[in-house]
């Protein structure tokens, strides 16, 4: 049995897309692979992941498109 807030989205912004937030130093290989289990089980197709813990905002944000 899964837990409950397993896959608990952070934001949902105009339908389509998904927001992932994270303050991290150092991304791992387990982040994008998060977002791709979001889309993956969702109808949404596309993603961003915005990383709080860097210096400069072109930095920050990767897209995802799934599908």
């Amino acid at each position: 049995k899964k837990p409950q807030n397993a896959y608990r989205l952070d934001r949902l912004v105009d339908d389509p897309v998904v927001v992932e937030l994270q303050a991290v130093e150092k991304l791992a290989p387990v982040h994008p692979a998060q977002l791709l289990t979001y889309l993956t089980l969702s109808p949404r197709r596309i993603s961003l992941r915005i990383n709080l813990h860097t210096l400069h905002l072109r930095d920050r944000c990767r897209r995802m498109v799934h599908g």
